[in-house]
């Protein structure tokens, strides 16, 4: 009865700021300020010194608070599982292997994989599982749930940002007289305070195993950056200003002229010792140059703390997901049935084009297109095929080494909710939206893995929504839209 309550009253205002351009031009400009005062900004991509305001919802999305409980709960048990299949070498080179012959950026990672001693290591993985509300057609009165749409281990964003949205949007609903937020429950532990206490452990962690002299320069904290502009820089500085530790950002160019490993195995770059590598680039082919691959395998094989380390990013693979859904293997790293069964009740069918046991999904893909994506296998959104160009591209992939590249999934059943989506030097557009929920997770580790030192769990959630019918969903793009939780 609450979220009917609730989702009435989101319908109501967007209804009543659509029959009021006046009020609707006044409740954008009071959101924008406040999201602006509160630092939710992207740089302009024209006019580099200028910082715009994020794409945002002008009301914050209703999620039932049973089914966000159940996706948080999980987390702990994510960071678990992903790293322990980080660690399981047979386990990767048997799902990645047939890959990596035919993507030379996954032969990359996994070259440099092949070459770590991680007993030695400690890492820390920042991870976001990613979930969109599903509306279960089977059951008795149509119930929703979570359903998983991919785990990301590297260059996980919108930390900062999308724990700063809520105070923006109270401030709109009380300039329109309605205290929905307020009567939601509160959330505790924000993802950006979570984040920025796992880089800290991290560096914490560093000093005290392997920092000797005291009275020396205080380690750094490096940032790897890519060479091409950065949109979404306030989120990362947000981020860095929560570890409250000394950062160096600079680009693998950059890095190479002057990096170096001691023979102890500590990392220097301009004569700083470097207690943590945060990677906020390399997790596409084209962040790389010849040299950079060098300057990867110098940092991994360092004592520096990595985030992620190689074997995190291998992990976060499409590949990894599909393979990840079959009871049997998460028997292997989950000792709990019940909590195998509750991770299962949230994942989809998919299925690896390369593989016998697919054609019968594939057949019915190519029958009913709409009911399917076919997804590359690196980790992260964007280039998917959908409907025609789904056919097609399995018809052009099917029987060839090249299938094993893409992983044929279930299309997800969204819930919809109308909103009013915000995006600069557009004009507000009222839509039916698709929100996808972000639920983020630290672990630390040492020992291969093998000792747990920090698993964590945000109990705030990143939502982003889009307009029904968009596939893409950058932030940054003006794809999809921030938005804030009324958990009911």
């Amino acid at each position: 009865m609450a979220g009917k309550v609730a989702q009435d009253e989101v319908q109501s205002l967007v209804e009543r700021v659509g029959l009021n351009p006046g009020l609707l031009e006044e409740s954008v400009e009071v959101l924008r300020d406040a999201a602006a005062s509160l630092g939710v900004l992207l740089r302009h991509p024209v006019h580099k010194d200028t910082l715009k305001v994020a794409p945002l919802t002008l009301f914050p999305t209703v999620v039932p608070q049973e089914a966000l409980n159940e996706i948080v709960f999980l987390q702990p048990t994510i960071n678990h599982l992903m790293n322990k299949v980080a660690h399981d070498r047979s386990f990767l080179s048997l799902s990645l292997g047939g890959i990596a012959g035919v993507d030379p950026f996954i032969q990359n990672l996994f070259d440099i994989y092949r070459q770590i001693d991680f007993s030695t290591q400690c890492e820390l993985g920042l991870i976001r599982s990613d979930y969109i509300l599903a509306q279960n057609l089977s059951a008795n009165g149509g119930s929703v749930s979570f359903q998983q749409v991919e785990v990301n281990m590297v260059c996980v964003g919108l930390a900062a940002l999308g724990a700063k949205i809520a105070p923006a949007h109270k401030h709109a609903l009380q300039f329109l007289g309605s205290n929905l937020l307020e009567r939601s429950p509160s959330i505790t532990g924000d993802t950006l305070s979570v984040y920025g206490e796992g880089l800290r452990a991290a560096y914490d962690l560093y000093c005290l195993e392997f920092v000797r002299d005291v009275g020396k320069r205080a380690p750094v904290m490096l940032v790897v950056i890519h060479d091409a502009f950065e949109f979404n820089i306030m989120d990362q500085r947000f981020v860095e200003m929560a570890a409250g530790v000394p950062s160096l950002r600079r680009t693998f160019r950059q890095i190479a002229e002057t990096a170096r490993v001691d023979a102890g195995g500590c990392l220097y770059v301009e004569d700083r010792e470097v207690a943590v590598v945060y990677y906020r680039t390399g997790y596409s082919p084209n962040q790389y140059k010849d040299r950079d691959w060098e300057m990867r395998l110098l940092m991994e094989q360092s004592k520096a703390i990595k985030s992620p380390s190689v074997a995190h990013q291998l992990a976060g693979f499409k590949k990894i997901q599909q393979v990840l859904c079959r009871t049997d293997v998460l028997a292997r790293y989950i000792p709990d049935q019940s909590v195998i069964s509750r991770l299962l009740n949230t994942f989809v069918g998919q299925w690896d084009l390369s593989e016998k046991n697919a054609d019968e999904h594939i057949e019915a893909a190519l029958r009913e297109p709409e009911r399917y994506v076919l997804k590359p296998n690196r980790e992260g959104g964007g280039n998917n095929f959908y409907g025609h160009d789904l056919v097609r591209q399995i018809k052009q992939v099917r029987g060839t080494a090249n299938a094993q590249e893409f992983i044929l999934m279930e299309l997800i059943r969204p819930v919809m909710q109308e909103n009013v989506l915000i995006r600069a030097e557009m004009p507000p557009e009222r839509v039916q939206t698709i929100s996808e929920v972000g639920v983020f997770g630290v672990i630390l580790t040492r020992n291969g893995g093998e000792e747990v030192l920090l698993n964590r769990t945000a109990g705030e959630v990143l939502i982003r929504s889009k307009a029904d019918g968009v596939r893409e969903g950058g932030v940054s793009s003006g794809h999809s839209c921030i938005s804030s939780v009324v958990a009911v």
